[in-house]
């Protein structure tokens, strides 16, 4: 499974449980523009909304020698807003949909503050401190691990779209005992963000998520700039009419696609799992929504937990009939 923060595949490859070995099946993943070792158009000249992430997908399509007409897309953060943006707007390309904690549908109100004062535009700050800041609120400081269990903590803040770009978020609950709490009522959920060491490469302990936003921060001149004009114009809120439109072409059969899925993390503080729900059923349907809920996973749903995406790609969208191996406890799952 790719395990690039924000991705955006035709299908997965990496890291596909046994059962699956057998299952034929070509995949493409991209590294969205300044990301990874991709260039990144000068956000002066262009702003990196969906048209420009729509010609990416496009350009890398037409430059494939593989025929990709139809093919299923899975997208996981910003690579989920985008996926269900394309597929909005060409869904005869499409016959298969997998979001994965995906923007698009994120509530205005957990944009905080110090988030709308800098990812405003126009700016009232200086672009040239707005990038010294993001970068600031990025960087994670990680250090190569072989240890999976070692975290480091990053960004405190709930909400904050830098978690989403470092990726990997949990939440804990904590007692809280006070003279006017009652037995049942001793504690709370807090959200506790962590940068995860799990590695995305094998045996690469320099390959964790944070490490590979730091590496970005110090060798992509292109990344923060590219970053900083995703949040600005990228479709990740009141995207509900965008999914409306699925939902159309769906029952105007204007595509092979049936179903949307989307696998998702209990705790996940960045993508609320019931408010995306609520939000996506609302706008598809009960009978195009299907879901899968993780149960105490959090917005690293996407990196270290492949196995459930994969067997939701194998057997619920492309139909084999194979053994489920799936890691996590679903808390709840619909379809």
């Amino acid at each position: 499974m790719s395990k690039i923060p924000n991705s955006l595949m035709a299908t997965s490859r990496l890291k596909v449980p046994a059962p699956y070995l057998y299952v034929a099946i070509g995949a493409a993943s991209l590294d969205l523009f300044g990301r990874g070792y991709s260039a990144a158009p000068c956000p002066e000249t262009h702003d990196y909304d969906s048209s420009l992430y729509m010609s990416q997908i496009l350009l890398c399509l037409q430059s494939s020698p593989i025929s990709w007409s139809p093919f299923t897309i899975v997208g996981y953060s910003l690579g989920g807003a985008l996926g269900a943006d394309f597929t909005s707007y060409f869904p005869a390309l499409i016959k298969g949909l997998v979001l994965v904690a995906p923007g698009g549908l994120i509530r205005d109100k957990h944009i905080s503050f110090s988030s709308k004062l800098l990812y405003q535009t126009p700016s009232l700050l200086p672009e040239t401190l707005v990038e010294k800041l993001v970068a600031k609120r990025l960087w994670t400081g990680s250090k190569p691990t072989s240890n999976s269990n070692n975290n480091n903590a990053v960004e405190p803040q709930p909400g904050s779209v830098e978690n989403a770009e470092t990726t990997t978020t949990t939440t804990t609950t904590t007692a809280r005992p006070s003279s006017s709490s009652s037995s049942k009522d001793k504690s709370t959920n807090a959200a506790v963000y962590l940068s995860s060491t799990h590695l995305l490469l094998p045996h690469n302990p320099a390959s964790t998520v944070s490490a590979v936003v730091d590496w970005q921060l110090t060798h992509h001149a292109g990344f923060v700039p590219a970053f900083i004009s995703t949040i600005r114009h990228a479709p990740i809120h009141n995207q509900h009419a965008r999914w409306r439109a699925i939902r159309e072409h769906i029952e105007k059969k204007n595509t092979e696609l049936k179903r949307v899925w989307m696998v998702l993390g209990e705790t996940d503080p960045i993508i609320i799992a019931d408010e995306l729900l609520e939000d996506a059923v609302g706008v598809l349907g009960e009978e195009i929504a299907r879901w899968r809920v993780l149960e105490g996973v959090g917005h690293e749903v996407g990196v270290e937990n492949a196995d459930d995406i994969v067997d939701v790609v194998v057997r619920k969208v492309l139909g084999k009939k194979v053994k489920s191996t799936r890691a996590g406890r679903a808390r709840s799952h619909h379809g």
